[in-house]
């Protein structure tokens, strides 16, 4: 009977806590040990811009959402404004990835607009080929990239922006995470952001070792989130094609098993 394909491995999941346990399922389901440090939280942020974004949201033909946590802070505000819903079903919606329109659907909302490639560049360069927006409302973080704000002024689409939560380190979890990086031995760590990255950086510091660096298979769920991990120094880094937490999981259980089959 052949092995799980992560069978004796200790996988550090740094996700934030609400949506680990999906992660460390699969994990567990290929065989391996999930060890649970959620280095990010989430926060909804009310500015004082929002008011007349929502109270006038039917001068935007379209709404972007870059994320899932976009949609869920954005209708956490939407609900202080019921004559708002009219005019969000008339808007269209782009939506830069699978994940994010799945969380579009829960709300009952879906996405006229979705790049093939889950990345705000892709999101941008495809989305000019089919549509001439009006005026479009950017959905964001505190955090978020400005690939999408400078695509639209170089492209003279009037575009407002709101931001609807902030990513914020975990400190509370500073001590579990140098305790892990100490003593247990990390075969894979994995990212699903640059934010969660520079967290892992800013909260592990000197426990951090060459062998972290160097040895753990590092998984990224994305090209950006790649780049920053390359930047602040892994070598052993895989990326799935679809950019999605369980297509991590995928990748990690092929890249492990070619390895075995290699050195068997």
């Amino acid at each position: 009977m052949m092995a799980d394909p992560l069978e004796g491995m200790n996988i550090l999941v740094t996700r934030e806590r609400s949506k680990a346990g999906f992660l460390s399922q699969l994990i567990r389901e290929s065989g391996g040990t999930p060890i649970e440090v959620p280095l990010l939280t989430f926060e909804w942020s009310h500015a004082d811009n929002h008011d007349q974004i929502f109270r006038h949201l039917g001068q935007f033909d379209w709404i972007f959402f870059t994320s899932g946590n976009g949609v869920r802070f954005f209708m956490k505000s939407l609900h202080q404004y019921p004559e708002a819903f009219d005019n969000l079903k008339k808007a269209s919606i782009g939506s830069v990835g699978k994940k994010t329109s799945e969380s579009l659907e829960r709300y009952q909302l879906s996405a006229d607009f979705e790049p093939g490639h889950y990345t705000a560049e892709a999101m941008a360069e495809e989305f000019l080929k089919d549509y001439h927006p009006e005026k479009v409302l950017l959905v964001r973080g505190n955090r978020s990239r400005d690939v999408l704000p400078e695509f639209f002024t170089q492209n003279d689409i009037p575009f407002e922006s709101i931001t609807v939560y902030t990513t914020k380190v975990k400190a509370d979890e500073q001590k579990n995470l140098k305790v892990h990086l100490k003593e247990t031995r990390l075969d894979a760590i994995t990212f699903t952001s640059p934010s969660t990255i520079g967290a892992f950086f800013s909260l592990g510091g000197e426990a951090i070792r060459k062998d972290h660096l160097e040895d753990s298979i590092c998984v990224c769920i994305g090209s950006t989130t790649e780049a920053e991990a390359k930047n602040r120094g892994f070598r052993n880094i895989i990326t799935p094609e679809e950019y999605t937490a369980a297509n991590m999981i995928k990748k990690l259980n092929t890249y492990v098993e070619k390895g075995r089959k290699t050195h068997e």
